[in-house]
């Protein structure tokens, strides 16, 4: 198992694209990450890190895509009868789905590190939900890539992923939006605050939805 794993990080495209994904979100995203998070405040902090989804989903999905293809071209599924496609397939996707994981956590750093957040957890379903969405847009990716050319399947797969997370937040179909996370990244901003209640200033959502009070 040591041996299938060194192996596999070492051949994976996951592994190479990893630090440029890294260097594209602080560099890139660090300004927009930074911008918008309420300070000490986890739940926006995690919700500004999902800024960053749209472009590390499409980096799973073209990662996917391109493995996918060195599976089909090297006819890996009709050398190994006894393991299942997914057998085959789960193993190599696995760096994958960690990438986009890694980084999707460097956005937080930088969100939460902007923020200045205490001592504390991010918002875990918001994580879920971002998780979700890498693991989906991975899986698309790798189908992608069994019925492409690497060299198509990668960029189409890159495009396609970006396109199909980051434009439905702007849209009015609000069960897409839902589906690719779309809008997280202001769903926990605080705008305005109130002065009334017994904890004194008692900071409020747009929506008019209270924060967690500290008397």
């Amino acid at each position: 198992m040591t041996m299938l794993l060194r192996t596999v990080l070492r051949s994976s495209s996951a592994t190479v694209l990893l630090p440029l994904l890294v260097g594209f979100v602080f560099l890139a995203l660090g300004d927009d990450l930074s911008a918008w998070v309420t300070p000490h405040y986890w739940a926006s902090a995690t919700g500004g890190a999902a800024f960053a989804l749209p472009f590390v989903a499409a980096a799973c999905a073209a990662s996917a895509a391109w493995e996918g293809a060195r599976l089909a071209k090297g006819r890996v599924f009709d050398q190994a009868p006894v393991r299942g496609p997914l057998g085959i397939t789960i193993p190599v996707l696995v760096p994958v789905a960690a990438m986009g994981v890694l980084g999707i956590l460097v956005a937080l750093f930088t969100a939460a590190t902007a923020a200045d957040v205490p001592l504390g957890l991010p918002h875990f379903g918001i994580l879920a939900v971002a998780t979700a969405v890498l693991v989906a847009n991975t899986l698309a990716g790798s189908i992608v890539g069994l019925v492409m050319p690497g060299v198509l399947a990668a960029p189409l797969a890159l495009i396609g992923s970006f396109f199909m997370n980051a434009y439905p937040a702007s849209w009015g179909v609000f069960w897409l939006r839902h589906l690719v996370g779309g809008g997280l990244s202001s769903c926990c901003a605080v705008t305005r605050r109130s002065t009334t209640g017994p904890c004194g200033e008692v900071p409020c959502s747009p929506q008019g939805s209270r924060a967690p009070r500290s008397c």
